[in-house]
């Protein structure tokens, strides 16, 4: 597997991750302008050469959370910087919005300020809400259960756990078309 590596970021050209020991501190102006440029051209280098290897390439699709600093900061530096290196191709984010009550104050600005860079440089913006995400979880496990008509939980009972891999399957599942 071929790693470009920087001191922060490991670009994978094999499956098209990027990975990073450490995240933005719940801060969009650390995501977009200190922590993304140490690592901006390894990151469209990967692209370019994965897109370089397709017969034919239409677009992209950006999936990030809206809450925190790095899927808010990183993902509004990233629509904007492949808006700029491609801008005939289609540009899809598809972001993930924060719980209403979360454990950062600063989660609904990281929101507003990444949405505004998807509105201006996405074609499509395809909206996930956390809440939502977790509601179809539990449904699906009340019909998997046979528990079908069982009522939601109510507010004093707790909800059922979910892990984020949950809520990213429901994600790929919705973007699938499934």
């Amino acid at each position: 597997r071929a790693c470009a590596r920087s001191l922060r970021w490991v670009v994978r050209d094999d499956a098209a991750h990027v990975l990073r020991a450490h995240g933005s501190a719940n801060n969009w102006a650390m995501g977009f302008g200190s922590v993304a440029p140490d690592s901006l051209d390894a990151i469209a280098d990967s692209l370019r050469r994965m897109v370089e290897r397709m017969d034919w390439w239409s677009g992209t699709v950006i999936t990030h959370s809206l809450a925190g600093g790095t899927g808010s900061g990183m993902g509004s530096r990233l629509l904007l910087d492949i808006r700029d290196a491609y801008p005939r191709q289609w540009l899809v984010s598809a972001a993930v919005l924060p719980f209403p009550t979360g454990d950062s104050a600063l989660q609904n600005y990281n929101a507003a300020l990444a949405l505004a860079h998807v509105q201006q440089h996405a074609d499509l913006a395809l909206l996930f809400e956390n809440n939502q995400l977790l509601g179809a979880h539990e449904r699906q496990g009340r019909l998997a259960t046979g528990r079908a008509g069982a009522a939601a939980p109510s507010p004093g009972r707790p909800r059922p756990v979910a892990s984020m891999r949950d809520l990213n399957e429901q994600i790929a599942r919705a973007l699938g078309g499934a």
